[in-house]
């Protein structure tokens, strides 16, 4: 094989994506603190293909070079260069799930860990017969049949984010800023070329270039996201509302939520006790409604839900598990406070709806709740 590639060439392509890894990982180190999913993949993302730009030049200038030691490398170090672009795909896939969704299917995420499995097991196969690729008595890599089968699962791993945008679309949000595409060609290039134009060494570089673009794209869209939850803002509230009026059929569940004694949490326990505390009510929150709809914080301790549900039977069923969510919470976490909320909702096609007036509905009918609220419980729960 030594004869069928440029090694200089290699090492150039390469030392490329180690360089914008480099950058982007000083650029990002503040995701090494965030414990939101969408940071450890991104991160996980970045040493993965760190660790191919610098496998992936060791392996070649090795091949067909004698001695054991050689052949471990060579070996293993492209059994790691073909898990790492599995995994480089999944990591791109629940990204983007959790970013778009904030959640990802349990069947979803069965599928894509079972698509991990089969690659793996492939790899471990390989390792006492030969069915992805053979590394010879003279230490010369060459590729074996399921290659290509490996090839094809990385490939339906990496579509795969097309219906996470799907999902995504049906529920409303707003993707003007979404990179699936901009992560997806880069990447998908650089696969096709190295598998079919065997010696080119470019899928850790393009798989660098992917990221980079995909990141820079998302600075776009960071207008549209709230900085403590993560949720989505008041901006993209108004966004989506204006751009649903005059649509045909727009119609939507909206539901105003606020949180029940939140300043006394504040007085009592300070600032960032109250921070943690709507950080947990929006992970409560981005639970229930799951793939119905989506979580804006709307202002403090206030959040608004769009779904798309319209029938009273089913906007009554994602109100109880809205309820259900922080009584579980308030039975199994283990905080000073307890929290739950208060809610008014409405049904409206928008079509036909002035924005404003829709929000003053749904927030006079929580005011409503509230008051409900403190008449039963008594004043005493402001403080608890």
């Amino acid at each position: 094989m030594s004869s069928s590639y440029d090694l200089t060439s290699v090492y150039v392509t390469n030392i490329l994506g180690i360089t914008l890894i480099g950058v982007l990982l000083v650029c990002n180190l503040w995701r090494l603190r965030d414990k939101k999913k969408e940071s450890h993949y991104v991160i996980s993302m970045m040493f993965l293909i760190l660790s191919s730009c610098i496998m992936d030049p060791l392996v070649y200038t090795l091949d067909g070079h004698p001695g054991k030691l050689a052949w471990a490398i060579v070996f293993f170090g492209n059994s790691w260069l073909y898990i790492v672009n599995i995994f480089v795909s999944s990591y791109w896939v629940k990204f983007t799930a959790y970013y778009a969704n904030g959640f990802l299917p349990r069947p979803h995420m069965k599928f894509i860990n079972l698509m991990v499995v089969i690659g793996f097991v492939i790899l471990v196969v390989n390792c006492f017969v030969p069915v992805a690729f053979e590394v010879d008595a003279n230490n010369v890599y060459s590729r074996r049949p399921l290659f290509f089968a490996f090839l094809a699962i990385n490939y339906l791993i990496m579509f795969d984010v097309i219906f996470v945008y799907i999902i995504a679309r049906r529920r409303g949000v707003y993707l003007k800023f979404l990179p699936a595409w901009i992560f997806m060609i880069p990447a998908f290039v650089g696969a096709f070329v190295q598998s079919f134009f065997y010696g080119v060494s470019v899928i850790a570089a393009c798989s660098a270039i992917s990221l980079v673009g995909a990141l820079a794209s998302l600075q776009n869209d960071y207008i549209f996201l709230d900085g403590l939850t993560g949720l989505r803002n008041r901006i993209f509230l108004d966004r989506i509302l204006k751009e649903s009026v005059g649509r045909k059929n727009a119609f939507v569940t909206g539901v105003m939520l606020d949180l029940n004694g939140f300043k006394a949490i504040n007085d009592k326990y300070g600032h960032a006790v109250g921070d943690q505390a709507l950080v947990l009510a929006a992970e409560i929150l981005r639970k229930a409604v799951s793939n119905v709809g989506f979580v804006i914080r709307y202002a403090g301790d206030e959040f608004v839900v769009l779904a798309k549900v319209h029938e009273d039977e089913e906007v009554q069923k994602l109100l109880q598990k809205i309820r259900e969510g922080f009584m579980d919470f308030n039975r199994t976490r283990k905080v000073p406070y307890r929290l739950s909320v208060s809610i008014g909702y409405s049904v409206q096609d928008l079509s036909s709806f002035d924005s404003d007036e829709f929000i003053k509905v749904i927030d006079e009918r929580m005011y409503e709740d509230k008051k409900s609220f403190y008449t039963q419980y008594g004043e005493d729960r402001r403080s608890r």
